[in-house]
């Protein structure tokens, strides 16, 4: 899941997490710790290691090279869609 604001990202994940709370341990926010908003922090990992077993990682546009996502071991990879509502 990407935006291009840390903001919207997190307005997203709050929204996302509200509607279907049983996934919320499914989500890792990569981002910069003073960047993610102080209510879906938990959702967040700051080391290099990643939690295979999560299913949605949110990060923005800018921070799709982070070392987290890049650094994948063990045959991860993501799909991207560039989607937009109309």
């Amino acid at each position: 899941m990407t935006t291009h604001t840390h903001s919207a990202l997190d307005n997203i994940l709050k929204r996302f997490v509200e509607e279907f709370p049983e996934d919320r341990r499914k989500v890792l926010r990569v981002g910069s710790e003073d960047k993610i908003d102080q209510e879906i922090l938990d959702l967040a990992h700051f080391g290099s290691f990643i939690d295979y077993g999560k299913m949605i990682f949110a990060v923005t546009c800018l921070g799709v090279n982070n070392k987290i996502l890049s650094n994948c071991k063990g045959g991860k990879t993501f799909s991207y869609t560039n989607k937009k509502e109309e």
